[in-house]
């Protein structure tokens, strides 16, 4: 019996990682080319072609107050200008440089164009972009104006100007009364900067400017498509390609955390209105956010995915309507960079709840607390956690013990419930009722087993999770030939040392059922085991080794140990629980026997009834 809940516990760990590797997020964005020379792009029959500016690009460069920032203005000289035929584009590219991050704006839409974060390389060994727009029409941040009077669009083209060092202004007019302007101020809060828009009617005559909608986007990779690696197992696409790179819709409607990850999921996400809190791509490490500054704006989410490549989401505001020389501003904060809890707090707009900690988010998030602070102290998370497990398994000593013990128990009185069973053979009622005898007089509780190895499951769930979704194990090092414990050890080390260490935890521990059912447990659910550890970041693999190590360890100890003396089980709640059930049991054999005995009286009289009438009959047919 212990054995068959065991092979339960295992094969439920096992579904639920494979569950969170089938529709868990992907890792982060990676940066598909370094640009190094400023391009224009141009439409032309609605396609979108890039010409390199010549040497004689003027640059003008504006140094920051604390020398750790740049602004450069970058201007396309007029004999530059590509023009098709239905209008005229000139591309200017504002440039935003901090310690860790590169920052690019376009004059076209007044959009951001890429975000760079220097700090963090792909599996290429190219710093993480969170911006993968393939053309003008992909860029985020738009802001555009539907079925009103007067028209813009992400081809509307802004003014730019840089007054102070971090400061952006981009302004457009419509030449008809109505302008709109933009200012994206990139202060010394870390990967968050303030995106504020004023719509203003300059005219004389009331305007209906129609609805206005704020965009944000995000590119999804394909394997052999540019893309980086997977973090934690790849997501199948329906075409039967890999996806990469994730780009997953993420919106906080009131209180409420809405999110699609497959691609059939984005497409059935049907449009949510409430209070929008923000709205964002989410790329399992890395964020891109349009946060509502002033709490939540009352409007309507709506995302889609384009070409099976790009993921598209929408604000869209009530419909807005100006009289003359009125003004209206749209006030968000923008967050692009790495999803550290403690830096999502500190946005202080709910956006902590983007990282997902699973069920047992009350118990994982202290975990990941402590292994910050192991950190902290050693500077390696591979010792982290590793300290960390230890400490949990010191916690945990008690229902460990207590389980062990069980278990010998339960083995020493097995040929005494085997013996049973050949004397009372197909008796079941019989057997129950001795077997529960038995354990009772031998102070074991059927459940001493199984049971403290439900209640250690949540905790192991919680850590596998905590360390699931930590951003702090991204590309850091364990140290020897582990340079990512975020990413799979590419060596299978690991997982291959995983496999040695459960088998051998497998024959140490005691064994209650038949020899067959014993050795799968002690080879093949380790290899199955063992297997599905080749997927998933060598951080996870590090802390269930360590784990199955210090379980050697403990196993070890207790067969030293001398077994303490037993008294006969008292009538706990189990046995009291058992008696019942049993009682119960009991009870409806009864009334099943009784049933059984009257229906075999019905029929006999039936029979009876038939015979006699089948005898009348022949009676009168001789006759």
């Amino acid at each position: 019996m212990e054995r068959r809940w065991i092979s339960i516990l295992v094969i439920t760990f096992a579904l639920f990682i494979t569950i969170e590797l089938l529709f868990g997020s992907g890792s982060g964005n990676k940066k598909e080319e370094t640009a190094k020379v400023t391009k224009n792009n141009i439409i032309k029959n609605n396609v979108i072609k890039k010409n390199v500016i010549k040497k004689n690009v003027i640059k003008k460069n504006v140094k920051s107050l604390d020398e750790k920032k740049q602004v450069k203005n970058v201007k396309t000289p007029d004999e530059k200008k590509q023009v098709n035929s239905k209008k005229t584009l000139t591309e200017r590219i504002v440039d935003v440089n901090g310690p860790d991050y590169k920052i690019e704006f376009t004059t076209i839409g007044g959009r951001l164009k890429s975000y760079v974060l220097s700090n963090y390389l792909d599996t290429r060994n190219k710093p993480v972009e969170l911006v993968q727009g393939r053309n003008i029409a992909d860029y985020p941040l738009n802001f555009k104006l539907e079925g009103g009077e007067q028209k813009l669009d992400y081809l509307s083209e802004y003014n730019v100007a840089t007054p102070n060092p971090g400061e952006i202004d981009f302004s457009w007019s419509s030449g008809n009364g109505l302008e709109v302007s933009k200012k994206i101020s990139v202060g010394s809060e870390k990967d968050v900067f303030n995106y504020n828009i004023v719509v203003k009617n300059s005219s004389n005559s009331a305007k209906n400017l129609g609805t206005p909608i704020i965009s944000i986007s995000g590119f999804r990779n394909f394997e052999g498509n540019g893309g980086g690696g997977c973090a934690s197992g790849c997501s199948e696409h329906s075409d039967g390609r890999k996806l990469v790179d994730l780009a997953s819709p993420k919106f906080l409607v009131g209180d409420e955390l809405i999110e699609a990850q497959k691609d059939d999921d984005i497409r059935e996400l049907r449009p949510v209105q409430g209070d929008v809190k923000w709205i964002g791509i989410d790329r399992h490490y890395f964020m891109l956010a349009l946060i509502s500054k002033e709490g939540g704006y009352n409007g309507i989410v709506n995302y889609k995915l384009k070409n099976d490549r790009m993921v598209v989401g929408e604000l869209r505001l009530p419909e807005l309507k100006l009289g003359p020389g009125e003004e209206k501003s749209f006030e968000f904060r923008i967050f692009a960079g790495p999803k550290y809890r403690d830096l999502l707090k500190k946005v202080n707009a709910g956006l902590d709840k983007s990282i997902d900690f699973g069920w047992f988010w009350f118990i994982a998030i202290p975990m990941l607390v402590l292994m910050q602070f192991f950190y902290s102290v050693f500077g390696n998370y591979g010792i982290a956690i590793i300290l960390l497990t230890i400490v949990i398994k010191i916690i945990l000593l008690p229902i460990t013990q207590k389980m062990y013990r069980s278990m010998n128990r339960m083995k020493k009185i097995q040929p005494k419930i085997k013996a049973l069973k050949e004397k009372l053979g197909d008796d079941k009622e019989a057997f129950q009722r001795e077997q529960m005898e038995l354990m009772k007089r031998e102070g074991v509780n059927p459940l001493g087993g199984c049971l403290p190895m439900f209640i250690q499951m949540p905790v192991y769930i919680a850590l596998w999770r905590a360390l699931f979704s930590a951003v702090e194990l991204y590309q850091e090092p364990m140290g020897l030939w582990i340079k990512d414990l975020s990413a799979p050890d590419p060596y299978y080390v690991l997982p291959i040392l995983l496999v040695i260490a459960m088998v051998i935890s497998q024959r140490m521990t005691p064994t209650t059922g038949d020899d067959i059912q014993a050795k799968m447990m002690q080879w093949m659910m380790p290899i199955v085991f063992g297997f599905m550890m080749f997927m998933l970041p060598s951080g996870l693999v590090l802390y269930i080794l360590a784990n199955s190590i210090l379980q050697i360890i403990h196993q070890g100890l207790m067969l030293k140990m001398p077994e303490p003396e037993y008294t006969p089980a008292k009538d706990g709640i189990f046995y009291k629980l058992m008696n019942k059930v049993q009682a119960s049991s009991e009870q409806m054999q009864r009334l099943k026997g009784m049933e059984e005995e009257a229906k075999k009286r019905r029929e006999e009289r039936l029979k009876r009834i038939a015979d006699k009438r089948k005898r009348k009959k022949e009676k009168r047919e001789n006759r």
